[in-house]
């Protein structure tokens, strides 16, 4: 279960290969957005020392001082820009999660092909297209993962509740969240953050009105970091249910973070 003032939720002690995934990605999301800003910093340092050294020396260097002082200040220029970063940020994180649970619904149905026990029927044709039994329950597999990941998350909820007695979110809550975040993505991804009746019927304790375009705040990292928290308590309760392999460990991908740090 979810809960969000246990920061040992961002990272829990062993994880699943399609989670270790998900969060290297977000931790390289996060990663950028600090780069962005030290170099925005460091910008602005570099012109201001320019600034000044053009008080004091030749001619040349206060032309150069002159060219760069138009421009405006890096900060000021990212603030501008702030909407377009944190959107492109917000939305690259969401389809990453989404991403996990397709791969952790592939993992589950390979490892208990029983799971993916239904009345459809595949033809001999199709059945022959695979070498081994093990290429046909993948291929199965990968078939309902693509099915499956064009549900809407309540509808996909609902199926792995019924079909798997698995519930993604422990309490209505957390589902709404998820769904608020995941319905936010796609207006941004498929109408430019405009808001439309579709959305506003989907999400309707958000009080927006059509034609309104959806501004994102610092509230959206928060929604990440939900977002994290909530793969890593679904991992951690998938595993223990379906005997998922958990072969990555926390300390692991502590050192692969810290090997990036120092190739930087």
């Amino acid at each position: 279960m979810i809960e969000e003032s246990k920061d040992e939720y961002l990272s829990p002690e062993v994880m699943t290969e399609p989670y270790s995934r998900f969060l290297r990605d977000i931790q390289k999301l996060f990663a950028f957005v600090s780069l962005v800003f030290v170099l925005a910093e460091h910008v602005d340092e570099t012109t201001d020392a320019i600034m000044q050294l053009a008080s004091l020396t030749n001619a040349k260097t206060a032309h150069l001082a002159n060219e760069l002082k138009p421009r405006g200040r890096a900060g000021e220029v990212l603030t501008y820009y702030w909407q377009a970063l944190i959107q492109m940020v917000f939305c690259r994180g969401v389809n990453s999660y989404l991403t996990y649970i397709s791969e952790l619904l592939a993992l589950i149905f390979q490892m208990r092909p029983e799971t993916m026990k239904s009345q459809e029927q595949v033809s001999v044709e199709e059945v022959l297209q695979y070498e081994s039994m093990d290429d046909l329950i993948s291929g199965l597999a990968e078939r309902l993962v693509y099915r499956l990941s064009y549900k809407g998350m309540k509808d996909l909820a609902a199926h792995l509740s019924s079909r798997l007695k698995f519930d993604l979110f422990a309490k209505d809550d957390q589902y709404e969240r998820a769904v608020r975040i995941i319905e936010v993505r796609n207006l941004l991804v498929h109408n430019r953050g405009v808001v439309n009746r579709i959305f506003l019927s989907r999400v309707p304790d958000l009080n927006m009105r059509p034609g309104e375009t959806m501004k994102l705040s610092l509230d959206a990292v928060d929604d990440l970091t939900f977002l994290v928290r909530s793969a890593s308590d679904i991992d951690m309760r998938a595993a223990e249910k379906f005997g998922l392999p958990q072969p990555v460990s926390r300390e692991q991908l502590n050192e692969e973070a810290a090997g990036l740090l120092l190739e930087a």
